[in-house]
């Protein structure tokens, strides 16, 4: 079966439904990619669990209410000129961000509800690996996240995007 969102082991995996197609593979901005998944439907992800569980509806549907308030948070908080994330549904409801910079894959996984997120980046070289607990309504821990992309930039070839 196909994944029903790409990851960095399965990059052309997609979201049923979903048009996740964009010129020059580039992410959508964070307000129309958002505002995409509202079509997902609750049982999105069945499939994705153990086989003998295949047909019980896994999958939640994202919160309208919070793909807005994610939508408007990264509007006020995540610099225009930072890097797009790819930004897919996750089983349990919530948005996972994700970046591919040099050799460093950070992502957000996003609670719509509690409005926080755990952090989570990876060395693809080392395997060294970070996590942390944020507060998304606080401005203090986008400006937090827009800083440790920028420091990963910082340190990536700017023609490859490769140490």
């Amino acid at each position: 079966f196909r994944h029903s969102r790409p990851t960095a082991a399965c990059p052309n995996a997609y979201t049923p439904g979903m048009d996740t197609t964009r010129a020059n593979d580039m992410p959508a901005a964070p307000s129309r990619r958002l505002e995409e998944l509202k079509q997902v439907r609750a049982g999105w992800a069945d499939g994705m669990q153990l086989a003998s569980k295949w047909g019980n509806g896994y999958g939640a549907a994202p919160s309208h209410a919070g793909l807005d308030w994610l939508a408007g948070q990264f509007e006020a908080h995540y610099p225009a000129a930072a890097p797009v994330p790819r930004l897919y549904p996750t089983p349990e409801g919530g948005v996972e961000a994700e970046w591919s910079i040099g050799r460093n894959a950070p992502s957000l996984e996003i609670d719509l509800t509690g409005h926080t997120a755990e952090w989570h980046c990876t060395n693809l070289d080392t395997q060294a690996w970070t996590a942390r607990k944020l507060d998304l309504d606080n401005p203090d821990h986008w400006r937090w996240i827009a800083d440790a992309i920028h420091k990963m930039r910082a340190h990536a070839d700017p023609l490859t995007g490769f140490r």
